[in-house]
């Protein structure tokens, strides 16, 4: 966005996310295959190391919640929407996460797994309106574009009459080999109309 190539940015972010699934599914592996022996690591005590592996298939699960709202944020940095992050967080964490884990865990007699399921659907919910708000800022850009595009034909479609009618028609041949030789050159119809005046002047 910075360099204003605004028709790569919807490539871009879908392979950012590509990337992110993609990191997230190796590391929800790792996690599964090696809980046991990683949780050895820290302790000795079988009880402990139990309770542990049963919580790394859940920790695996939110793994890809983690890429997707971490990646989303970083997104809405780089769009300049920052405004949103800090409400979509407290909706998140304050309001869903905590009550829904508190309850599974000491009403249903869940306990850390209830913990870390709450912690799942907080982390799913800023996950999905992240890169939701992400999606609509891209569709508000690439109508932008568009409309910038319709302006600047219709800027270069009112020049050349204005041309024609002061040249005559004659000019309208020249005009014509240089627009189409700036379409190749894939140049703005705004710069496009520029050079054709100074090719028939």
């Amino acid at each position: 966005v910075g360099s204003q190539q605004r028709a790569q940015l919807r490539p871009m972010v879908n392979a950012t996310y590509h990337l992110g699934i993609c990191w997230a599914t190796i590391m929800a592996v790792v996690f599964l295959v090696f809980r046991e022996p990683m949780a050895s690591l820290f302790t000795d005590n079988a009880d402990v190391i139990i309770l542990t592996a049963q919580l790394m298939i859940l920790i695996s699960v939110y793994q890809f919640s983690d890429a997707i709202q971490g990646l989303s944020i970083s997104m809405l940095r780089g769009l300049q929407d920052v405004k949103i992050i800090m409400p979509i967080v407290v909706i998140s964490y304050m309001v869903i996460n905590i009550p829904i884990g508190y309850f599974l865990a000491f009403n249903c007699g869940m306990k850390a797994n209830g913990l870390i399921i709450g912690f799942i659907i907080g982390l799913s919910t800023c996950a999905l309106l992240t890169s939701l708000r992400v999606k609509r800022n891209i569709r508000q850009m690439e109508l932008a574009t568009k409309k910038i595009r319709q302006v600047s034909r219709l800027i270069a479609a009112a020049c050349t009459e204005m041309m024609v009618a002061a040249l005559g028609p004659k000019c309208l041949v020249m005009i014509s080999m240089h627009m189409k030789d700036s379409q190749e050159m894939r140049i703005p119809p705004s710069r496009a109309i520029q050079g054709s005046w100074r090719r028939v002047l």
